[in-house]
């Protein structure tokens, strides 16, 4: 069952998850993620979750990224094939939630308080494109042009790491990365040294 909760932050962030698919994934952290994705269609979000710093904004650290062979860009060319309603992030996330077993998430809203990130003095925010359970929590996020990206793997590190202190599970249970059509680019967080302030990150 797809159950979802719109944020006004700004512009509306439609949440959704199917629960139906939470549920039946062979991801030992389901439970945990499921967890996380009912207590956000009922509870609040922190003050000030619209206002910066937001992942989207991040330039650090500047992180290696790997093309790799992946279903998301089968999946992103059949989303062009068709005729579907909304922007192209829209369009995508629709796609993925309807056709891709292992999608269960569109449109998470995430957040990291300063204590938990050891760099910031306000609350990071930001909204996964999407999640997908397989044999790791997949976090996902879409890029038109891709290739061209050259913070996108900023983005996607900080949106795994805010995950990461939601659903209270380490890093290597991750993976993520951004995609289009024409290629998917991953990243490894767990393997990034963790400094402590933002100078370290300037001198790295």
């Amino acid at each position: 069952m797809r159950v979802e909760r719109t944020f006004q932050h700004g512009i509306p962030y439609t949440f959704s998850f199917d629960e139906e698919k939470v549920v039946n994934s062979e991801n030992g952290h389901r439970r945990q993620f499921l967890g996380y994705a009912r207590s956000l269609l009922n509870g609040h979000l922190p003050d000030g979750f619209s206002t910066p710093p937001r992942a989207s904004g991040m330039r650090f650290p500047m992180v290696k990224s790997y093309d790799i062979d992946h279903p998301l860009k089968e999946f992103a060319r059949h989303c062009h094939r068709i005729s579907l309603e909304g922007s192209r992030h829209q369009r995508m996330q629709t796609f993925l939630m309807v056709s891709d077993r292992a999608t269960v998430a569109v449109e998470v809203p995430v957040w990291m308080t300063p204590r938990e990130s050891q760099v910031f003095d306000s609350n990071l925010t930001g909204h996964i494109d999407l999640i997908r359970l397989t044999d790791k929590v997949e976090v996902w996020d879409y890029k038109p042009y891709a290739s061209q990206e050259i913070f996108a793997c900023c983005q996607v590190y900080w949106y795994t790491r805010m995950l990461s202190a939601r659903l209270r599970i380490s890093l290597d249970a991750f993976r993520c990365g951004f995609f289009d059509a024409d290629n998917v680019y991953v990243i490894e967080p767990d393997y990034i040294p963790f400094q402590k302030t933002l100078t370290d990150y300037i001198k790295s």
